[in-house]
């Protein structure tokens, strides 16, 4: 929200930093917990989840880290546009994720 704010306001970075700085914040509680969480359901392989985990992340900051700096140069409004739609997807991914498990962490199977 900062960072949509910033650029029609002319903030500037007294604005900019502290969403920054919460983004950051959250992400460095968030993920650690995520992939405990994820790994938890198969701990007998749980390396190979660690190592998809992983790689997921990488590629989707690889995809999306162009798109994010394409919009530098025009302010950072595009920046706040992809980040709220990453966060978004996520949260559309936790709810077909919940709607997919019946509770007790296992994927309900297709008959």
């Amino acid at each position: 929200m900062a960072v949509l704010l910033a650029g029609p306001t002319g903030a500037g970075l007294g604005l900019l930093l502290p969403g920054f700085f919460v983004v950051g914040t959250a992400f460095g509680v968030c993920i650690p917990t995520i992939s405990a969480t994820a790994m938890q359901a198969h701990p007998h392989s749980a390396g190979a989840a660690s190592a998809l985990l992983g790689a997921a992340q990488f590629v989707v900051g690889g995809a999306i880290g162009p798109l994010a700096g394409r919009g530098a140069s025009g302010g950072p409004v595009l920046l706040g546009a992809v980040m709220t739609a990453t966060a978004v997807l996520a949260i559309l991914a936790l709810t077909l994720s919940r709607a997919s498990h019946d509770g007790d962490g296992v994927a309900d199977e297709a008959h």
